[in-house]
């Protein structure tokens, strides 16, 4: 259980990593796939280990549709920028939801010992 977290966890940081590398122009969309297929890849490892995470992996393809639908409308301001404002709030929740139970399972590893 513990192994798989980490290694959810580590995947996640790569994922990151890599969406850093957006912003050099001809390798952002690149990197943005990229990070976002690995930080999944490290949600699948991560919900292994404890269903809270599963919350946490829902909350990060609905925050794709988000900015999918953000890309293709836009070129409307208001719907444009009530995505934008729907994605952050997403994004919050998965950080919210992914610290919540690594705080979690890490206490279980101080009572197991």
């Amino acid at each position: 259980m513990y192994k798989a977290a980490g290694k959810g966890l580590f995947l996640i940081f790569i994922g990151e990593i890599l969406k850093l590398f957006s912003v050099v122009s001809y390798l952002s969309s690149l990197a943005v796939i990229a990070g976002g297929v690995v930080m999944i890849i490290g949600f699948l490892n991560l919900s292994k280990a404890t269903s809270g995470y599963q919350t946490a992996l829902m909350l990060v393809l609905a925050n794709i549709v988000v900015s999918f639908l953000r890309m293709i409308l836009g070129w409307v301001p208001i719907l444009s920028g009530l995505l934008y404002i729907a994605s952050i709030a997403i994004s919050f929740m998965v950080v919210y939801f992914v610290c919540s139970n690594t705080g979690e399972l890490l206490s279980n590893i101080d009572r197991n010992v």
